[in-house]
């Protein structure tokens, strides 16, 4: 599968994400208040490096998982897993967006604080998931450093950036 096909998935779950806030907020709200809640107290944890690096990291780790899991399982499960993880992430993002405009914040303000690390995060996952589709070799693993490092970037971008924008 070509990296757009996991784009369209994403497009899809913010369709969908905006459709069904109303009915997905009350479900999903509190696991994503808790993963919140969880990255607050780690980035504050007092460290040489400062809020903002731990934050990075965090970010970091949580979505070099996700494009591992969609890395590894891309083949295997024709696609099924990294697309379902597409879809969700998709529908995250148009069920908050959606709920934080209907909230008062406007949308301009909602793309911004996606849009400066997310033009760099979402196509290394679709990357991930598209270098998985070939199968798992050496050459893939070798490959599988762009993602990685683009990954890299964007948690920077979100954890120093993306804050001063909102």
């Amino acid at each position: 599968m070509k990296s757009w096909v996991w784009a369209v998935i994403l497009a899809i779950g913010i369709i969908v994400g905006i459709i069904s806030y109303k009915t997905l907020i009350p479900i999903w709200w509190p696991a994503i208040r808790e993963a919140f809640d969880y990255i607050d107290k780690s980035a504050a944890a007092k460290n040489a490096f400062g809020k903002s690096f731990s934050l990075m990291i965090i970010i970091f780790l949580k979505n070099l998982s996700v494009a591992i899991i969609c890395f590894l399982t891309a083949k295997l499960s024709k696609g099924f897993i990294p697309g379902f993880i597409m879809l969700i992430n998709g529908m995250v993002i148009g069920m908050l967006g959606t709920w934080l405009s209907v909230s008062g914040m406007p949308v301009m303000s909602f793309i911004m604080g996606l849009l400066p690390h997310g033009i760099i995060e979402l196509p290394a996952l679709f990357l991930a998931c598209a270098i998985g589709m070939y199968g798992i070799n050496k050459e893939s693993w070798r490959i599988a450093g762009i993602p990685a490092l683009m990954l890299l970037v964007a948690a920077g971008i979100e954890s120093y950036i993306t804050p001063l924008l909102m």
